[in-house]
């Protein structure tokens, strides 16, 4: 996949699905149209950082693990 919109789009299709972080931590989120919002916790993660991880920046980013959780993840990767 190389369109960040196709990917925002995958994103926003598996809202509510459960996810797990490389340690272990379960979560799942709830799509805006900026930003999800992850539960537990209630941590917002904007779009931005999401694009910036799809990139492949090299700085890290808030919600980091959980972006790349979400990326890695086979239902989004199909």
């Amino acid at each position: 996949m190389t369109d960040f919109r196709e990917a925002w789009d995958r994103v926003a299709a598996l809202q509510g699905e459960t996810f797990r972080t490389e340690r272990g931590q379960e979560f799942s989120y709830q799509f805006k149209k900026t930003f999800v919002v992850v539960s537990p916790g209630d941590q917002s993660i904007p779009r931005t950082n999401f694009e910036k991880v799809f990139k492949q920046s090299p700085k890290p980013v808030q919600g980091q693990r959980h972006i790349e959780a979400i990326y890695a993840d086979e239902r989004f990767r199909a």
